[in-house]
């Protein structure tokens, strides 16, 4: 981490993923990543056996030190969806991520 004035900011982002009984940290060091099952799509890849992530799950797009996190394929909403506390995030909106919280 680094002190900045006020702020604190991850010098390695990442995404950890929970399904329970593995975790996954990935890292995010691009200003867009694509995350599911599907290789031809993602470039953070989920394990195939995780069926609670689609093959097209959802793109991050890096706004400043944060990430936005978007449904599907950033055009298509994926099957599965894309929720944060029972609230649907979208394809065209979507929800955006910050290094001082977490999402379930």
């Amino acid at each position: 981490m680094t002190q900045t004035g006020n702020a604190t900011v991850l010098d390695n982002p990442y995404l950890e993923l929970n399904n329970g009984e593995q975790i996954l940290r990935l890292p995010l060091i691009k200003p867009q990543h694509r995350i599911g099952r599907d290789a031809s799509f993602a470039d953070l890849l989920v394990p195939r056996d995780w069926q609670v992530v689609g093959r097209i799950q959802a793109v991050l797009c890096q706004e400043e030190e944060d990430y936005r996190i978007y449904d599907g394929d950033g055009n298509k909403s994926s099957t599965n969806g894309l929720y944060r506390d029972r609230t649907r995030i979208t394809s065209d909106s979507g929800f955006l991520l910050t290094s001082d919280n977490s999402h379930r």
